[in-house]
């Protein structure tokens, strides 16, 4: 792109997304050579580091039968990546995220099967098997001494059905836990279809003690009524105005006004897609209650995240301080937060964007 003002390299930049091209960034000006090799060998890492199996078999491949052998093979697994609490370093909550263990193809992402199951009618089944699986991991983290909470994105699809709430509420107790260790997410996309029974469901759910969570917020049209009405305790700030925030002073104003709506409100914030220290630094200078993002941890099966959380040194690496000075242009300064070099909050990131 040639030299133009900010504002106009972001709407280029969305026109370049929304008619499918890669943008690696923007150049301010035309004769940056150095800013431009450095952005190509970013993407280099970022291709040389991304999943090798992802693209060989497209979702519009499978057919039911090989869902439904799937699932009665056990093949779809829970990873689990980790809510860390910006004041204290320590993850309070895990979010569970979907994989296909497929025996030839490897881990696939849920953008290769989740849609398709949707389609074929056994989302439920495959929440079911994720929370029954990640249940018996919750247990597993108790006994080791770490009660942390699980967070479940329910499809839309599921939480129509009248009779979801009552089947979330008997498979946790039955395992011994509290409704209070869970939190529901959906989408805030999702939320605005068949908007009776979604808000019935999810009221039901928070009457027994669950906690429910708003996902990706500020990408939908309805956000602030949808607030207004929906039985929401947390808020999680999309990964667009997160990743945007330090580059762009219109971001920067709406993501410290998302989060200072939520404190109104009374929601816990998470802001999503954490990867860069200077992210970090600004969503803990604005106030954000937790954070998610490879900087603070990768999706990670079971047996990594109990070792995750026995890590000292991974779960309780200071955050340190954070002091934000506003000023008229938008502009913030900080004092760095301390992390331990051993830390895996200090891991840089590699790769895609955390799936969702």
């Amino acid at each position: 792109m040639s030299v133009a003002k900010g504002e106009l390299l972001t709407s280029a930049r969305t026109i370049a997304h929304g008619c499918g091209s890669c943008v690696l960034g923007e150049l301010p000006s035309a004769t940056e050579p150095d800013k431009l090799k450095q952005l190509l060998l970013c993407y280099l890492e970022t291709v040389a580091a991304a999943p090798k199996n992802v693209d060989r078999q497209s979702s519009q491949q499978w057919t039911r039968s090989d869902l439904i052998s799937a699932l009665n093979c056990n093949q779809f697994v829970p990873f689990f990546q980790p809510k860390v609490d910006l004041n204290t370093g320590v993850p309070t909550c895990v979010e569970i995220l979907a994989r296909w263990n497929h025996p030839d193809l490897g881990i696939l992402l849920p953008s290769q099967f989740v849609e398709l199951m949707e389609q074929e009618g056994l989302i439920d089944q495959l929440t079911g098997c994720l929370l029954l699986q990640s249940l018996a991991c919750a247990r597993e983290c108790a006994a080791s001494g770490r009660n942390i909470g699980f967070a479940l994105n329910v499809s839309p699809l599921t939480l129509q059905d009248a009779r979801t709430p009552t089947r979330i509420y008997s498979l946790v107790t039955a395992c011994g836990l509290s409704p209070a260790q869970i939190t529901i997410e959906v989408t805030e996309t999702a939320s605005s279809k068949c908007f009776i029974r979604l808000l019935e469901s999810l009221t039901r759910l928070r009457m027994m003690g669950f906690k429910i969570s708003v996902d990706d917020f500020g990408m939908g049209y309805s956000s602030l009524q949808l607030l207004s009405q929906m039985p929401f305790t947390e808020l999680k700030i999309d990964r667009s105005f997160v990743a945007d925030a330090s580059s762009n002073t219109k971001s920067a104003a709406i993501l410290e006004s998302i989060i200072q709506l939520a404190g109104k409100l009374r929601l816990h914030t998470v802001a999503e897609g954490i990867e860069t220290r200077d992210e970090l630094n600004l969503v803990q200078s604005l106030g954000c209650a937790a954070g998610q993002g490879f900087l603070l941890g990768r999706p990670m099966a079971q047996a990594d995240l109990i070792g995750y959380l026995q890590d000292k040194t991974s779960v309780a690496a200071a955050l340190g301080s954070v002091t934000r000075r506003a000023t008229y242009n938008g502009e913030y300064s900080y004092r760095a937060p301390i992390f331990r070099p051993e830390s895996r909050l200090c891991a840089r990131r590699r790769g895609q964007h955390r799936p969702a």
